[in-house]
């Protein structure tokens, strides 16, 4: 059953907000607006209003909406968008403190957007931008047309301060939020993104991707198909890459990765306070990703981070083992580890949690872990290279040992040799 998804919806800002408006004859950008609030209506032509309010529009309104944020860069006033569909091609957001009220607005992207290997977001804060609020939006992009993968919903490039209410977007060619920060100088920082709830359907690449940067989510929700992961921390390899700091209200998805592409490049913290994966939410995006994981995918890897912290993760219907830990890790701490029906049919490792390769000074803290095993010859915890630290509370599990290769302690007591446990 999918998730529900909550719009609000409002009537158009302008009869809410009881704008007084005089617009001239053009119907464009020379109106006279009451001051602290611009309304992007009056900076497009009279006769295209009314199939924008109706969401039928195929009016290019790119360069109104950049003429009305003109407007209100510096000043501390409200952008406002009245409820409708706004047929865009690459909305810019840069300069500093202002509002842009969006609630109940959708931006559609037109097509026909070059396969060039570059971005091309629905919406992008410049790296100039700072102290900007944005409302609820909904975002959809040209999935089966355009080319790449980078024509994301929204993307957050090395801005400060940013604030945006709770995202949708369907039909993505990329990412629905993807941040960028650079460590090379002051100026490539991302720092101090709070969103809302970031939704995805259909989605060719991730819901929200961070290469580099800080943020804030209040959560994250998979509507339908993705083809690469529902959140992923993961710096490239090019070098410089700004470390990954994010704390996550909730994810409600099937894959998730914690990582960093680039060896040089260990991510901070990355806290999620509720994390539920459950295999059967897998399915690749139409047209299809093409490292898509699949049935066997891994619910959660952990990979080059210096702390991660899950107060409850539960983990259900991932044949093969559904929590892997690599390499260059510090600190990883759940709450609640709940698992089922899960590692029912790898055979070699037949591990809930496997540590691949030497988990170095790493230490695995669990409060409680609750599942039952598929059969005797499974287990919960395992290393595959030397041995992984762990420090267990309680562990109501059943059906089968409780790990393989594992030092430190389970229920107070502490584990002795490399036999099962």
């Amino acid at each position: 059953m999918r998730p529900p998804v909550i719009f609000r919806m409002f009537a158009p800002a302008a009869m809410v907000l009881g704008i007084a408006l005089t617009v001239a004859g053009s119907g464009c950008a020379d109106a006279k607006v009451e001051s602290g609030e611009v309304s992007v209506l009056e900076f497009i032509p009279d006769n295209q209003r009314a199939a924008i309010l109706a969401g039928t529009s195929r009016y290019d309104a790119t360069s109104a909406i950049h003429a009305a944020r003109d407007k209100v860069q510096g000043t501390g006033k409200t952008l406002i968008f009245p409820q409708g569909t706004y047929y865009v091609g690459e909305i810019k957001f840069s300069g500093t403190n202002y509002q842009i009220r969006t609630d109940g607005v959708t931006f559609r992207q037109k097509p026909g957007l070059t396969g060039d290997n570059q971005l091309h977001p629905i919406i992008t804060f410049t790296a100039d931008a700072n102290n900007i609020r944005m409302g609820d939006v909904r975002l959809i992009g040209n999935i089966a047309t355009d080319r790449d993968e980078y024509s994301h919903g929204i993307a957050v490039l090395a801005a400060d301060n940013i604030t945006i209410g709770n995202v949708y977007g369907e039909n993505i060619r990329g990412d629905v939020l993807y941040t960028y920060g650079r460590a090379t100088s002051e100026a490539e920082h991302q720092r101090n993104l709070v969103t809302g709830v970031v939704t995805g359907r259909n989605i060719y690449r991730c819901i929200v991707a961070m290469a580099g940067g800080e943020a804030k989510i209040a959560g994250i929700v998979q509507d339908g198909p993705v083809g690469y992961r529902d959140f992923d921390a993961e710096p490239n390899r090019e070098g410089a890459y700004q470390p990954v700091i994010a704390r996550i209200g909730s994810i409600q998805g099937s894959v998730v990765q914690i990582t960093s592409d680039d060896p040089n490049v260990i991510n901070e913290y990355i806290r999620i306070d509720s994390l539920d994966l459950d295999g059967s939410r897998i399915a690749n995006s139409t047209p299809n990703h093409p490292h898509h994981p699949g049935v066997n995918a891994i619910a959660l890897s952990i990979n080059r981070v210096a702390s991660v912290d899950i107060r409850e993760l539960r983990v259900e219907n991932y044949p093969s083992y559904p929590v892997a830990l690599f390499d260059r890790w510090k600190s990883v701490r759940i709450g609640t580890l709940d698992f089922r029906n899960s590692n029912t049919v790898e055979t070699t490792y037949k591990a809930i949690v496997l540590q691949h390769g030497m988990a170095g000074e790493g230490v695995l803290t669990i409060d409680r872990v609750v599942g039952r095993l598929a059969d005797p010859s499974r287990m919960v915890l395992r290393s595959d290279e030397g041995m992984l630290k762990v420090d267990v509370g309680r562990m109501d599990t059943s059906g089968g040992p409780r790990g393989v290769y594992l030092t430190g302690r389970i229920g107070g007591v502490r584990l002795k040799g490399k036999g099962f446990q």
